[in-house]
C-alpha cells in the first residue's frame, strides 16, 4: 500500500490593520509538514514517527502596543482518495512566546482555537501538528490537510 501524505500548505494570513500589530511567517512557503502513518494504521499525523511538524512564527510590530490574538483553525481535508471519510480531523500546537508570557499548549482538537498574546511578548514560535483519524484504516492514495494561523 502506498500513501502519499503532507500537512499541506499552512495558510498564513497577515491581517490588514492600521499599523498592523503582528505578522505570521513560516520557514517554508507554503509551510509543509509530513503526515506519517501510525503503527496500528488508524492515524496519519505529523507527530507520528516519521512525520514532521510545521513551525510558524508570529512577530509583533514594534511600532504598536503588541497586544493581539492568535487564531488557529481546525484542519480541513484537502486531498484524499474518493469516498474516504475520516473519523476525525484534528490539530494541536505548542506556542512558545519570547518574553514574559507562559507557553500555550493545545492538545488535539477538532475546533478552531485562539489565545491572546501579551504586549510584552516580541514573537511567538508555534509548533503545529495535524492528525487524520480513520478507525477503519486508510486506502492507498494521497492525503493532505490545511490549517490556517492568523493574528489580529
Amino acid at each position: 500500500m502506498q500513501l502519499r501524505v503532507s500537512l499541506l500548505g499552512l495558510v498564513l494570513a497577515l491581517v490588514a490593520m492600521p499599523a498592523f500589530a503582528c505578522s505570521v511567517s513560516a520557514s517554508l512557503i507554503p509551510a509543509q509538514g509530513t503526515l506519517a502513518l501510525s503503527a496500528d494504521d488508524t492515524t496519519l499525523a505529523s507527530d507520528n514517527p516519521g512525520g514532521a511538524s510545521v513551525l510558524v512564527t508570529v512577530t509583533n510590530n514594534p511600532l504598536t502596543d503588541g497586544a493581539y490574538t492568535i487564531s488557529v483553525t481546525a484542519p480541513t481535508l484537502v486531498t484524499s482518495p474518493n469516498g474516504f471519510s475520516p473519523t476525525a480531523l484534528e490539530t494541536s500546537y505548542l506556542a512558545v512566546p519570547v518574553g514574559v508570557q507562559l507557553p500555550v499548549t493545545q492538545g488535539y482538537t477538532t475546533a478552531d482555537t485562539s489565545f491572546p498574546n501579551l504586549r510584552l511578548t516580541t514573537a511567538v514560535a508555534i509548533t503545529l501538528n495535524n492528525r487524520i483519524t480513520a478507525t477503519g484504516g486508510f486506502r492507498p492514495g494521497s492525503y493532505s490537510t490545511r490549517t490556517t494561523v492568523t493574528c489580529s
